[in-house]
């Protein structure tokens, strides 16, 4: 199985990953005018209030996806190599894998109407995420 793995220390939250994240899946995808992360940089709180540490939202490719269990279109897939799959053709744009992913990792196309989740770039031999990544906080693990 293919998953993305990200060192917390090393993420200095430049938002690169997203930006190369949004540009590749936009070039694939025709008409769409406002390009969409499927990585997301987010901000720990610290405990005054201010804003904390950097972390990349995406996929966590659960064990027991939640999301996949709450698509009543069956938009949702896991796959036998472990990781869930958005077919955008079957979604009809409920929220309710939104709303059940306990990451927060499936994030609103209003545009489409549908959702947009990590695929980690299975059509590249490296996720546009890690490859731009400058300071080797986010690498690629392939297991079986």
């Amino acid at each position: 199985m293919r998953r993305i793995i990200v060192d917390l220390e090393k993420c200095k939250g430049c938002r690169q990953c997203e930006k190369a994240c949004s540009n590749t899946h936009s070039a694939k995808t025709l008409g769409v005018l406002k390009p969409l992360p499927r990585v997301k940089i987010l901000f720990t709180q610290s405990n005054d209030g201010k804003k904390g540490s950097p972390y990349p939202m995406r996929c966590h490719h659960c064990e027991i996806p939640k999301c996949v269990e709450s698509c009543m279109a069956g938009a949702l897939i896991k796959t036998k190599d472990g990781l869930v799959i958005h077919e955008a053709d079957r979604c009809v744009g409920c929220w309710m894998c939104v709303m059940t992913c306990p990451y927060g990792a499936i994030f609103r196309d209003t545009e489409h109407k549908i959702v947009v989740k990590c695929d980690t770039c299975l059509e590249d031999k490296i996720p546009a995420c890690v490859a731009v990544c400058k300071f080797d906080a986010m690498r690629i693990e392939e297991s079986e």
